[in-house]
């Protein structure tokens, strides 16, 4: 007799007064997002529906944030290493939270002078365009007046001007 209360006790705490079994709500929903990064400073929103007010908060200094309704206004600064990193958002809505990942991968530079660590030129005017691929704008200068580079289009293009000089010459590319 004992067990027989103890299993109808059981049976009868996992139902609600109308005979349904209880489910946990998911009460904030996620519509849309678009925070995967480059490493470049961007932003991008997360869309929910959620009961009430939404707040977020965010793990991360690099990433701020702002909420307007149910969109969450996200923005990252520029990631000048070469890793990528990730951020946890808290979005609350009462005594509701969910987490979503933002994600903002690292800087990419890849400069392709077909195995050549330096170029080494003659006296002759020399022009020649070098598959280039940076994910962050590239500030280029040259350490002579006769050597210049310009990246544009996925390509470095490095120009020099004829040496009528007579004598040797070095020039360097910087680029940051």
């Amino acid at each position: 007799i004992f067990s027989i209360a103890v299993m109808l006790i059981a049976f009868s705490s996992c139902e609600n007064e109308e005979g349904h079994g209880y489910e946990i709500a998911d009460n904030i929903q996620i519509v849309s997002n678009n925070i995967s990064f480059d490493a470049k400073a961007q932003s991008g929103t997360v869309e929910v529906i959620a009961p009430g007010a939404v707040t977020v908060k965010c793990d991360a200094p690099w990433v701020t944030t702002s909420v307007d309704g149910g969109i969450i206004n996200v923005a990252v600064t520029q990631n000048n290493s070469l890793e990528g990193r990730n951020a946890v958002l808290t979005i609350m809505s009462g005594s509701e939270k969910k987490t979503i990942t933002v994600a903002q991968r690292g800087y990419v530079f890849d400069l392709d002078f077909g195995g050549a660590t330096d170029l080494k030129l003659n006296d002759k005017a020399f022009s020649k365009a070098y598959p280039c691929k940076s994910t962050l704008d590239l500030e280029i200068s040259t350490s002579a007046s006769w050597l210049t580079a310009v990246y544009a289009d996925g390509k470095l293009t490095i120009s020099a001007e004829e040496n009528t000089t007579g004598n040797p010459r070095k020039g360097y590319i910087v680029y940051s």
